[in-house]
C-alpha cells in the first residue's frame, strides 16, 4: 500500500479523472457522526517538530488507534495520509458514499470487499441455533440487531452498517 490513499472518481466513458465538488465533500463531512470539520490540523513529528496545515479538512474520528485521522479535499479529490489498514476502511466507506474509488500513490485500486453472506428474504425463514442446540455462523444476524465491543460500544462495522441504512432511508 503506497504512503497516501486518494478518493477519486473517473468518468466512466474516458476513464479520466473527474472532480468530487468541495460542497458535496463539505456535505458529507457535516452529515457524518465519524466526522468533524477542522480549519486546520497540527501534527508533532517523532523529532519533536510541530506542522500546522490549513484546511479544510474531514478528520475522520472512527480510527481505533489514532485520535482522528485528515481526510483533505483537495483539486477535486479527497487525500489520507495515513495509509493503514484502517484508514482504508474509512477511504472506502468514504468513497462509497461519494461514489468514488479509492487508490494509492503506486497506482493501486482498493475496493470494499464483498460479505460472505447475504441477509435473507422478509418471508424466508432463519435457522435457529438455539433450537439446533449448537452455535452457527452460518445465519447473519437480524437488520436491526447491533454487536458491541468489549467496552459496550457498538463495533466500527455496525456503525458503517447504521450509516449506509440512514443514507439509504427515504
Amino acid at each position: 500500500m503506497g504512503s497516501e490513499l486518494h478518493i477519486e472518481r473517473r468518468d466512466a466513458g474516458t476513464g479520466n479523472r473527474a472532480q468530487i465538488p468541495e460542497s458535496e465533500w463539505l456535505a458529507f463531512v457535516g452529515s457524518s457522526p465519524d466526522f468533524e470539520l477542522r480549519d486546520r490540523v497540527t501534527a508533532t513529528s517523532s523529532r519533536g517538530d510541530e506542522v500546522t496545515v490549513a484546511g479544510p479538512f474531514g478528520c475522520w474520528t472512527g480510527h481505533p488507534v489514532v485520535a482522528e485521522v485528515p481526510f483533505r479535499w483537495w483539486a477535486g479529490r479527497v487525500a489520507v495520509p495515513f495509509a493503514d489498514e484502517h484508514a482504508l476502511t474509512g477511504a472506502l466507506f468514504v468513497a462509497a458514499a461519494l461514489d468514488a474509488a479509492v487508490t494509492d500513490d503506486d497506482g493501486n485500486v482498493y475496493e470494499a470487499p464483498e460479505p460472505d453472506w447475504q441477509f435473507p428474504a422478509a418471508d424466508e425463514p432463519r435457522p435457529d441455533p438455539v433450537a439446533a442446540d449448537t452455535p452457527s455462523f452460518d445465519s447473519p444476524p437480524e437488520r436491526d440487531e447491533v454487536a458491541f465491543d468489549f467496552d459496550g460500544e457498538p463495533t466500527f462495522w455496525d456503525r458503517v452498517r447504521q450509516w449506509f441504512g440512514r443514507r439509504r432511508s427515504p
